[in-house]
Order: C-alpha cells, then sequence, then structure tokens
C-alpha cells in the first residue's frame, strides 16, 4: 500500500506559500523543490526554488484542518512554568526523530502530536505569525 506525500512551501522570496495546485512541481531527495513550466517550444524548463519544505503529518486538528510542519497549534492545557504567565499553550509542530512533535524549541517537554492532535488548534505557522511563539 503507497500513501502520497503531501507537502506544502514557503517561499523565501516573496514570502509567501505556493499555490501547489498553480503549477508542476517535484520534489527531489533533500527537500529541493523544483518548478517544471514549458518554453514557447514545449521544451522543458526546470527551475529549483528557494523554499522551505514542510510535510502534510497525516493527521488533522480538532477542526479537521490538516496539520503540517511550522504550524503553531494551541492547546487547551499549559505547559511549563509555575503558573500561567509562565505556562504555554501555543506550541510548534516539529519533525524530530521520525515523528512529528509538538513544542516550543528549547523550552519545557515534547508532545507526541498524535495524542494531542485531536484536541489540538492549527492557529497560524512559524512563517506568517512567528508573534505567536514570542519571535
Amino acid at each position: 500500500m503507497s500513501r502520497k506525500i503531501k507537502f506544502r512551501a514557503w517561499s523565501k522570496f516573496p514570502k509567501m506559500f505556493l499555490d501547489m495546485e498553480d503549477a508542476c512541481y517535484y520534489l527531489l531527495p533533500f527537500g529541493k523543490l523544483v518548478q517544471i513550466t514549458l518554453d514557447k517550444r514545449n521544451r522543458a524548463i526546470h527551475r529549483e526554488l528557494d523554499v522551505v519544505v514542510q510535510l502534510y503529518t497525516g493527521l488533522k486538528d480538532k477542526h479537521g484542518k490538516e496539520i503540517y510542519e511550522g504550524d503553531i497549534v494551541k492547546i487547551d492545557d499549559y505547559i511549563g512554568g509555575d503558573d500561567e504567565t509562565d505556562s504555554v499553550n501555543l506550541l510548534e509542530v516539529r519533525f524530530v526523530f521520525g515523528k512529528f512533535i509538538a513544542d516550543l524549541p528549547g523550552q519545557f517537554g515534547k508532545l507526541d502530536l498524535t495524542e494531542i492532535n485531536r484536541t489540538c488548534e492549527v492557529v497560524g505557522n512559524i512563517y506568517q505569525n512567528p508573534e505567536l511563539l514570542g519571535e
């Protein structure tokens, strides 16, 4: 049984997510993304793009929204610290040691995304909403 690998790509310039339905893209090893277009003579033109590729986790949040690497998810419980002022409930989705986790890099513990995906909510991502993580 095979599974289609789904991903999105953040363009470093201009700063935006690419519309993956808009053109023909190929994902190469090591996360390189190539766009293929045709010139006036119907010859293929390959152009490597300066992007950050983010994999789909295969999971959805409590509202049915797909969760990708780099998303910021909100959980109901606060973690870390002595009280809510020291604690966080906004975490970054990352792929670490073969699994997707939600954490605040450099802080507290890491949560297995498969254990919280049905109760968390995607509220942004690290490129369009870095302020959510205090960056």
